[in-house]
């Protein structure tokens, strides 16, 4: 641990505030649409608010750093209090902040979740998931484990949908324009997933623009 690590470490503390105190930053480019916000509602309802939101001491008021969504969410429930972790940190390692903490979560391997979404499925209620769980309904189907690959190659063949039309569900015109483009994006960039071969695509459209 280094020295400003352990400076910021002892200036981290821990308590349960009304969510009316807190107010939101000017800086935070972090976004929810209306149905990611009902499921962030549905989720604290369900599971409570276990997840605590960051904030510092700005002209003596609570300025979120992390969680402006759920605090959000916190006042529309009717929430009395709310766990918040308060540090004390400059404008530019709050805004630092503000982006490791959106957006440092990693990715889902595909194989794992199609794993996890399906063993879910089996269990519950797809309208009981659908309530709090990130996704579309649509989108959660999509990405839910396809047919197992000891099947003969012929009964794959019939079965699976491919993946564009399977994530996306594109009409069959617009899969094969893009499921060419993720062929050839695969051929050059020496990877093997359909879902990096996007990034990739993703990634040079970003370039050229």
């Amino acid at each position: 641990m280094t020295a400003k690590s352990q400076r910021l470490a002892s200036e981290i503390e821990f308590s349960w505030i009304d969510p009316a105190e807190l107010f939101p930053n000017s800086y935070n480019p972090n976004v929810l649409d209306d149905d990611l916000f009902a499921k962030a509602v549905a989720s604290i309802q369900t599971y409570g608010f276990v997840d605590p939101v960051t904030a510092r001491i700005v002209e003596g008021r609570y300025e979120i750093i992390d969680g402006e969504h759920r605090v959000r969410a916190a006042m529309e429930l009717g929430l009395v209090s709310i766990p918040v972790i308060r540090i004390e940190v400059d404008d530019d390692t709050a805004r630092q902040l503000t982006l490791v903490l959106n957006e440092l979560h990693g990715r889902p391997d595909p194989a794992k979740l199609e794993r996890l979404l399906s063993g879910l499925s089996e269990r519950h209620p797809i309208e009981s998931l659908m309530k709090t769980l990130p996704y579309a309904r649509e989108q959660f189907v999509a990405m839910q484990a396809p047919p197992s690959m000891s099947q003969p190659p012929s009964l794959q063949d019939q079965t699976a949908t491919r993946w564009v039309e399977r994530m996306y569900r594109l009409p069959r015109t617009a899969a094969d324009v893009l499921d060419a483009a993720l062929s050839q994006a695969k051929q050059f960039e020496e990877i093997t997933e359909d879902w990096r071969a996007m990034e990739a695509i993703a990634r040079r459209y970003i370039d050229a623009g």
